[in-house]
């Protein structure tokens, strides 16, 4: 991550809510109308009248191999009983030509965009293609066609070709009459909206002539920044890091220099914009000659040997040089426009082969991530000055324009708002691009890319997966950055608020970034400097936060969080649950159905390890590993690095004292499979591909689990339930697994099968049971000691890693194929250890406070969990009725209850991810 501030924990936040309570005060309405898309997806999990049949059982068990393909889908979508997310949806198939990488890193292969095969794409309203509103189109460079205008609601039927080849099947798909709608121009539509004359992007800096506050703090920081390039000559660039140690590999060697250069080479583009931008502002002649001079610099440079040595590296130069060729175009003479136009031209050429190589049109996971997070925009800028001055550009643009409208954010098919690489991290690295492409779709194309749903649903999960004044949800890569918050965080969450028309939103960036709400907003830096030129901060209304969801379902990326006080972390129990159809790939951990969970703003039960480089051996053994997650091991083996190492949320209720989750891990350890060879090649590099080291390499390694379903409970105030069922085709060693960083202070409990946590702001007894014996061990050391062989070679302060780490297991003493665990985790702040005796009695029933836990730990009967509040009557059960009188009105056998005097009897069965055809969608 870049761009961070550091906020300690644990600040004033009781004070701060007090006085934002006051602003905002409108109607429940209100708040209905800015959460719709968590009602959505939390009552897509409920039950309806049409669907009571006492015949089924509700567990519907998924199989597929990979539901987020890397590489190359295996189906085409949508199809019937697929759900879609806006009109019109975004079909998509099968790259007829792409070939699995062989080896890694990979080949890239130039001139691919040429070679690739084309498609041919056909829609209508009757299967014979027959009807008034059939639509063909021809010769498409990707496998997918975006329609661009809405279609009509009820049922279109679809296909496609290879061009001058056989027509595919026939697939249908229903229209929805509510979807949300995404319309534009198409692709010649668009191109012929840009301007013929430069500036045709980078032309008046403000708009409007009265400057608003931080529009001048914006200008004063362009001219601080001009002022310190002027002096600057080019051997100043340099990275001043130690010297590389002569015991560094030469894997080691390679991402030192390749940072090195990033660096330097990044540090002069940054100086280009930062004068043009100040000349844009200025008008002050010397600037432009000094960017001018850097730019002739960078241009003088082989664009194919730097965009192979660092990708982000080449495009930034492109993208520097390209705001040359337009700020300055009639200063420039012709050969410098030639030599300008000859690196961008040869690297957009490259961006684009290596889109198709590595199918952005097709590929369903986190596709790309270079591409998406800064390398489009710097192309895409690229093709629409390259206008008229290159044959290729109207291809390039036509080609970029319909990718990100199409396959962003998320691949194209995400709509919950949150983000597959990690809500603490790496959402944060696509802010700026985002933002800047929201700016340039608007004012160019006249679309409004933030009407995309994901975008609604995004401004209110900020909050929701970090919350203010707390450590985050503990996924994805950045987890172990936990004290610090991306300060582009707050500045988002506040564009989002101010074109979305969300307070919530606003109130979570002004909480977030410790500014006065009767303040304009501030904003650091130059960060998202192309938005704040153009903004004129307008009044959103105000809402009640009194009643805003305490929990919530991200189900199309697969994280439930819950709380007790969402808005106030100095009195907040948050618990995090993660099964994802995305997988382990990308920037993913091996973490589906772990648990994170933080109280009062601070971590207790949470990842362990560091990050150095996604190449290193400590953060590959004892980070991404799923021995450093709250999950299960399997005979110590991890859950697979790749998109086939799934999860999903299959079950989810809300109430008021208690809401329940139920994640399947089922088809989680698995092989890695070819789309790992990123992974399997690192771990080989570093000798850590081993057994030992918990890799399936073979039949005899694979543990073979067929059944892996987590039931996570919370019971406020302060008690959290875990039932896992778990089943495997021989017989292994179960590891139920609670880890926790230095904080924790973790101990074995003198209960039986029990650890403690004892922090600076609390007391945790966690109890483990298990349907066969069990025993508990406790090591406070990493499993690989974690060493910072990078940050100091390239210029920066070394991590500073914590002593102690814990992490606890819980096996079962011996081996068998069928396992429970029931996890019993009291949060207690009294610091006298006071915890309830959580102790089955005669009838296997658990009492703790008001709750009556019952858990079904026999293997050979029915898994079934009953939890019920003896005081307020709200009642949960899983599983069989076993004449349970609550359950009479249930319509399905074995489905989850959950039954409060507010909301009446809420029912809910297994439910498919998106992109899984199934009986009822989100």
């Amino acid at each position: 991550m870049k761009n961070k501030i550091k906020v300690w924990l644990g600040a004033t936040v009781a004070v701060m809510s007090v006085s934002v309570q006051s602003v905002f005060a409108q109607s429940d309405g209100t708040v209905q109308q800015v959460f719709s898309g968590f009602h959505q997806f939390a009552d897509g999990f409920k039950v309806n009248e049409e669907e009571a049949d006492d015949s089924k059982s509700g567990i519907t068990p998924l199989t597929m191999g990979c539901i987020r393909q890397k590489g190359n889908r295996e189906f085409p979508y949508p199809v019937k009983g697929h759900e879609v997310i806006t009109n019109p949806p975004v079909f998509t198939w099968p790259m007829a030509d792409y070939e699995y990488p062989k080896v890694f890193p990979v080949k890239k292969v130039s001139g691919k965009t040429e070679r690739c095969l084309q498609y041919d794409f056909q829609m209508g309203r009757t299967r014979n293609f027959s009807d008034k509103d059939v639509l063909t189109r021809t010769g498409l460079k990707l496998a997918f066609y975006n329609n661009h205008k809405p279609l009509k609601p009820g049922t279109w039927y679809w296909r496609y070709r290879v061009s001058g080849k056989s027509w595919s099947k026939v697939y249908e798909v229903n229209i929805p009459e509510n979807l949300p709608k995404f319309q534009s121009p198409n692709a010649e539509e668009a191109y012929d909206m840009i301007p013929e004359k430069h500036p045709r992007i980078f032309g008046e800096a403000i708009s409007g002539k009265v400057l608003t506050a931080d529009q001048k703090q914006l200008r004063a920081s362009y001219r601080r920044a001009a002022n310190a390039a002027l002096n600057k000559e080019v051997a100043s660039y340099k990275v001043k890091g130690d010297p590389i140690p002569a015991t560094a590999s030469e894997v080691e060697r390679k991402q030192i220099m390749q940072f090195r250069l990033r660096y330097e080479v990044e540090g002069i583009n940054r100086d280009i914009e930062h004068l043009l931008n100040g000349y844009r502002l200025i008008s002050n002649k010397e600037y432009l000659d000094k960017a001018v001079a850097l730019a002739d610099y960078i241009a003088a440079k082989e664009p194919a040997a730097m965009y192979a040595a660092a990708d982000f590296t080449g495009a930034k130069s492109m993208s520097a040089l390209s705001m040359t060729y337009d700020v300055a175009y009639a200063y420039l003479n012709e050969q410098q426009k030639k030599n300008y136009k000859h690196f961008i031209t040869t690297v957009i050429g490259l961006i684009i082969d290596d889109a198709m190589q590595e199918n952005v049109g097709s590929a369903d996971g986190i596709l790309c991530a270079h591409f998406f997070q800064h390398t489009f925009y710097n192309a895409f800028t690229s093709a629409i000055v390259m206008k008229g001055h290159d044959v290729q550009a109207e291809k390039w643009f036509g080609m970029l324009y319909d990718i990100w409208l199409s396959r962003s954010p998320g691949g194209g098919f995400l709509s919950d708002g949150v983000w597959p690489n990690g809500n603490m991290g790496y959402v944060h690295v696509n802010m700026e691009s985002m933002v800047n492409n929201f700016i340039l779709f608007r004012n160019l194309f006249n679309v409004n890319i933030f009407k995309h749903p994901w975008y609604a649903n995004c401004a209110n999960a900020l909050a929701y997966t970090m919350p203010v004044h707390s450590a985050g949800d503990g996924f994805g890569d950045g987890s172990d950055k936990v004290y610090e918050v991306n300060r582009l965080r707050a500045e988002f969450a506040y564009i989002l608020g101010q074109e979305l028309n969300n307070p919530f939103a606003i109130h979570y960036a002004y909480e977030l970034s410790g500014q006065s709400p009767a303040a304009p907003f501030a904003f650091k830096k130059t960060d998202f400097d192309t938005y704040r030129l153009q903004h004129r901060p307008r009044k959103v209304e105000a809402v009640n936060l009194a009643n805003i969801p305490q929990s919530a379902i991200f189900p199309q990326t697969g994280i439930v969080v819950m709380n007790t006080d969402v808005l106030n972390a100095s009195d907040n129990l948050f618990v995090s649950f993660r099964s994802s159809p995305f997988g382990s790939g990308s920037h993913g951990m091996a973490e589906q159905n772990s648990f994170n969970v933080s109280y009062k703003g601070k971590p207790i039960f949470y990842p362990t390890g560091y990050k150095v480089t996604t190449q290193d051996k400590h953060y590959l053994l004892a980070h991404k590993h799923s021995r450093a997650r709250n999950t299960i091991t399997v005979d110590g083996k991890t859950q697979a690095y790749s998109h086939s190492g799934y999860g999903w949320i299959a079950r989810y209720l809300d109430g008021n004292d208690i809401t329940y989750a139920l994640g399947d891990a089922s088809n989680a350890y698995v092989p890695f499979d070819q789309s790992a060879l990123n992974w399997t090649t690192v771990l080989k590099n570093a000798q850590a591909y081993t057994s030992e080291n918990g890799f399936i390499l073979d039949d005899n390694d694979n543990p073979q689990v067929r059944k892996f379903r987590r039931h996570l409970v919370m019971l406020r105030p302060n008690i959290i339930v875990l039932y896992d069922e778990l089943e495997a085709e021989k017989e292994v060693t179960w590891t139920f697994q609670l880890n926790g960083l230095e904080r924790a202070g973790m101990k074995i409990g003198d209960a039986g099968n029990s650890l403690i946590a004892d922090t600076d702001n609390c007391d945790v007894l966690a109890r483990i049971f298990g349907s066969s014996e069990l025993t508990t061990s406790l090591v406070d050391t990493s499993y690989v000691k974690p060493f910072d062989w990078l940050n100091p070679q390239r210029g920066r302060k070394a991590i500073e890693f914590e002593k102690n780490q814990y992490h606890g297991k819980f096996e079962n003493v011996r081996k068998c194929k069928d396992m429970r665990f029931l996890a019993v985790i009291q949060i207690d702040e009294s610091n006298s250890m006071s915890f309830a005796d959580a102790k089955p009695d005669a009838d296997n029933t658990i009492v703790i406070g008001n709750y009556r836990i019952k858990a079904q730990m026999d293997t050979s009967q029915e898994a079934r969990l009953e939890i019920e509040n003896k005081t307020t009557g709200e009642y949960l059960l899983y599983g069989p009725a076993n004449g349970a009188v609550k359950a009479k009105g249930r319509k399905f056998s074995h489905s989850t209850l959950l039954i409060n005097k507010t909301s009446g009897c809420q029912e809910t069965i297994d439910r498919y991810p998106l992109m899984v055809p199934c009986q009822k969608g989100y």
